[in-house]
């Protein structure tokens, strides 16, 4: 005896094995939702290559970022930082302390490997009274410091897992690995 499918029962397998194939696996989108850990350390060779002003060869400049950001169902993202900052010369070494808290909006591009976040809310906080100090009497210095509301920031996502993403700023090139908060 020799039984055939019919096209529909062979039509309704292929779309269930087609909807079963795809679960399990979040969009990037869906993997962006919540908070996100970031510690970062560049050395004197890193903040060379991303800085925009020329740095005298006789400073060095060592960062340190701490801080969480998260991405919110609607396109928002809030996110806080604490930023040290040690210039070291033969004279020394002055450790800038901030803290930076931000908020704007956020969307995916390029079919989710481009991530764009516009900041809406800033606010730029020296955390001690050396710092206070130094940007009192450096006002350029605290102006390039500052984020700017409006200011839009381009970065790829070179990777992202639920509980890993890493990301590259397109013009820094700074690349920043973030841990989902649990």
């Amino acid at each position: 005896m020799k039984t055939t499918k019919s096209p529909f029962y062979l039509l309704t397998l292929l779309i269930i094995s087609i909807l079963l194939s795809g679960c399990g696996r979040n969009s990037v989108e869906d993997k962006m939702y919540g908070t996100w850990e970031i510690s970062a350390f560049f050395s004197n060779a890193d903040v060379r290559k991303f800085s925009e002003e020329p740095i005298p060869d006789d400073v060095e400049i060592e960062m340190t970022i701490k801080g969480t950001q998260s991405y919110h169902k609607g396109g928002k993202y809030s996110g806080d930082a604490e930023i040290t900052m040690r210039f070291r010369t033969d004279e020394g070494e002055i450790p800038l302390k901030f803290y930076i808290k931000d908020a704007g909006d956020w969307s995916l591009h390029a079919n989710g490997k481009e991530l764009v976040e516009t900041s809406s809310d800033a606010a730029f906080t020296a955390l001690d009274k050396l710092t206070e100090a130094f940007l009192k009497d450096s006002p350029e210095i605290a102006a390039s410091f500052k984020p700017v509301k409006g200011e839009t920031t381009t970065s790829h996502i070179l990777s992202i897992s639920e509980t890993v993403m890493e990301i590259e700023e397109d013009e820094s090139k700074i690349t920043l690995t973030m841990k989902k908060k649990r």
